[in-house]
């Protein structure tokens, strides 16, 4: 088709355009004047599948997930003995720490040595 022809050809109207896109598009408008996804438009379609395919390994996991409630007792539980522990060491006046050197299992009675060494 050359060009000729093809400027004989009627321009579509921006109805016809507009209309056109309006079947196309992943939203629409409604008759009163609110939106709604169009469900036949494939991007819906992807998008609705893309979501389940998300969502559905945190529901199959869900089953060994803690229960919400226990997990905080444990961590209150936890809560209480370091508080514990804590006046504990307060109280204590003084700590001794007590080190035998880096080389000491060499010669103890109490840790065999290997074989030839």
């Amino acid at each position: 088709m050359s060009i000729t022809e093809r400027s004989k050809e009627p321009e579509p109207t921006r109805e016809k355009v507009a209309a056109e896109y309006r079947d196309h598009a992943a939203i629409r408008v409604c008759d009163d004047e609110l939106w709604e996804l169009n469900v036949g438009q494939n991007a819906v379609q992807s998008g609705r599948q893309a979501g389940r395919d998300r969502i559905a390994p945190v529901r199959r996991g869900s089953q060994w997930r803690p229960d919400p409630s226990a997990v905080e007792e444990a961590h209150r539980q936890f809560e209480r003995e370091r508080e514990a522990k804590a006046k504990r060491l307060a109280r204590m006046g003084r700590i001794v720490i007590h080190s035998t050197g880096a080389g000491w299992n060499r010669g103890s009675p109490a840790i065999p040595r290997k074989a030839g060494r």
